[in-house]
């Protein structure tokens, strides 16, 4: 049993378990015991200063009450008063406080009462591990959550936010896989004004705060890549996340799952669209969607047809969709341009927006916001300019090749 210096000031015990030795009473502090711990009255108590007394019990404010036995509070029932309880048995207790609780077998669980109810309080519980779907309860009380998204991603919806004020929750993505963690609001309720947060990257977290209402961002990034894209025109185009356009729709595509090419087997993840037009990150093979096959989804089972009339989605100048309603100009971001011979990275480089000028020609690029939600990348007439590992720089105009754009924001 764990000396009472690690406990609050006023504690309750079953009086058979309870080890004189082991829990001597701190100054100040006093120590409540009832063996049938069913309704506590008149219970003698032993003070911080070594008297003893039996009185009847006074407000408490903060109270730990070990036992492994189904106990009911209700006569604690003082508005403040803050209830630690640790089950000392391997099975469930129920807790009768109005609505019952129950407490798996060797684990704790704190209520307050506020006068007319007793209420967890959040972010008791340590962690958590999640792999599928889940809806967070107004009394599942774990701080962080461990996320696996598997190979096709999994929903993290929010518990009611006015049932959770001061309530802070962490997310961490475990898994590598290409597939997104997407945390959404109950209803109508946003995350820092977002209808959605994804993690997209192994160990990437993000830390919330309800204020009653909605919930706010208060540590971690949203990460977006394209995805390595294959593309062989680079001179005066506008580079960004797949655009792909669509029709013969049967059902409805949801953001955040992964859409798979029937004929070419490339996939992608959605974060965006239109009603026409799947804009997509995360992109595998190229992203060389072709024209006329079908796409799938993998959450919703949505279907649809490719409708590129250029024959693939190759080549297509496309815009940086993130939906993070943010200027680029005022918020904290990180943008990268990455350029791939084979669609590694253990061939590739990151470009800079430096332009080069010869004779009569242009290289280089630039990234501009098109709006709260998207930018673009302009290559100059003349295409690119890469710079070898020897010092020396090559032009970037019809060649064969892959890019990756890294959009970061940070909160």
């Amino acid at each position: 049993m764990a000396n009472i210096a690690a406990r609050g000031r006023n504690i309750i015990y079953d009086y058979s378990a309870y080890n004189f030795a082991a829990n001597i009473p701190l100054e100040g502090e006093r120590v409540y015991f009832n063996t049938i711990l069913t309704g506590i009255t008149n219970p003698c108590s032993v003070l911080g200063d070594g008297t003893s007394q039996c009185d009847t019990l006074p407000f408490l404010e903060l109270i730990n009450i070990k036992t492994g036995v189904n106990i009911d509070i209700s006569i604690l029932e003082i508005e403040g008063n803050i209830v630690l309880i640790e089950n000392t048995s391997a099975s469930e207790i129920t807790i009768t406080a109005g609505t019952a609780h129950i407490l798996p077998g060797n684990k704790s669980k704190i209520l307050r009462y506020d006068g007319s109810n007793w209420n967890d309080i959040p972010g008791i519980k340590s962690v958590k591990s999640l792999s599928a779907d889940t809806t967070i309860g107004d009394n599942d009380n774990y701080k962080t959550y461990l996320c696996n998204g598997g190979v096709n991603g999994i929903i993290i919806t929010l518990p009611t936010p006015a049932d959770n004020t001061d309530k802070i929750l962490e997310f961490i993505k475990t898994d590598s896989n290409n597939s997104v963690i997407k945390i959404i609001g109950e209803g109508a309720e946003t995350i820092a004004g977002l209808d959605f947060l994804f993690l997209t990257y192994q160990y990437q977290r993000i830390k919330i705060l309800c204020d009653g209402s909605n919930w706010y961002v208060l540590e971690g990034k949203q990460k977006f890549r394209t995805g390595m894209i294959s593309r062989s025109d680079w001179t005066n185009v506008h580079l960004g996340s797949i655009a792909l356009d669509y029709d013969n729709l049967s059902g409805t595509f949801q953001i955040g799952e992964i859409i798979t090419g029937g004929t070419s087997g490339d996939t992608g993840i959605i974060i965006a669209d239109d009603g026409s037009t799947l804009n997509l990150i995360m992109v595998t093979s190229g992203g060389v969607f072709q024209n006329n096959e079908e796409i799938t989804g993998s959450w919703s089972g949505a279907t649809a047809d490719v409708d590129e009339v250029s024959g693939s989605v190759k080549d297509i100048d496309c815009d940086f969709i993130h939906n993070q309603e943010i200027d680029l100009i005022n918020y904290c971001h990180t943008i990268q341009f990455i350029v791939s011979s084979d669609g590694t990275y253990n061939n590739s480089s990151i470009l800079t927006r430096n332009s080069y000028t010869g004779v009569g020609a242009m290289y280089g690029y630039s990234y501009f916001q098109i709006d709260n939600n998207s930018f673009k990348i302009q290559t100059a007439t003349d295409g690119l300019k890469q710079m070898a590992d020897d010092g020396t720089t090559s032009a970037l105009a019809s060649d064969d090749i892959f890019y990756e754009i890294i959009f970061e924001r940070n909160f």
